[in-house]
């Protein structure tokens, strides 16, 4: 969906880029090109940087929400699902009194992603292109917890 509505832009640009060189010289239309190409190069980066956080479970910014806002919803409601679950395991963690518990707590949900795993991997009625999107956000949520034990971990040290 997103892969669509950036070509749709880049079109959009490309015709009113053609109405925007008349009157240029050659030099002007060349440059003005290399300025648009370069400009597109740091909105892909921006937005590979963006998803690449969304992967592996990273905190977003306010920037990156209203992006996310604006041009892939989906994956916002996503992220804001991935956080609400972090934010229970985090709750979750405080509770817990001793080493054990925490190891306890840590377990029994990374055995429930293996049970999930497990589950989407042998399914034969799922395609392989809903598997690896299915794969992928759990790979999100183990990241994210993996990140809340370490928080949990540092601030236990800290006191």
């Amino acid at each position: 969906m997103l892969l669509w509505l950036v070509k749709w832009q880049k079109k959009k640009q490309d015709i009113n880029s053609k109405k925007d060189t008349e009157g240029m010289t050659q030099d002007e239309i060349l440059l003005d090109s290399f300025e648009r190409q370069a400009q597109t190069e740091r909105e892909r980066s921006a937005t590979s940087e963006l998803y690449t956080k969304l992967k592996t479970g990273g905190t977003l910014t306010e920037e990156e929400i209203a992006y996310l806002k604006e041009h892939d919803p989906e994956a916002l409601a996503e992220y804001e699902k991935a956080q609400t679950e972090k934010k229970a395991y985090e709750n979750a963690l405080k509770n817990c009194r001793t080493k054990e518990d925490v190891q306890r707590l840590k377990l029994n949900r990374m055995g429930s992603f293996a049970a999930q795993a497990k589950g989407i991997a042998s399914n034969p009625y799922i395609p392989k292109d809903k598997k690896v999107v299915l794969m992928q956000r759990l790979n999100n949520e183990v990241c994210m917890i993996r990140d809340a034990c370490t928080f949990h971990y540092r601030q236990c040290r800290r006191k």
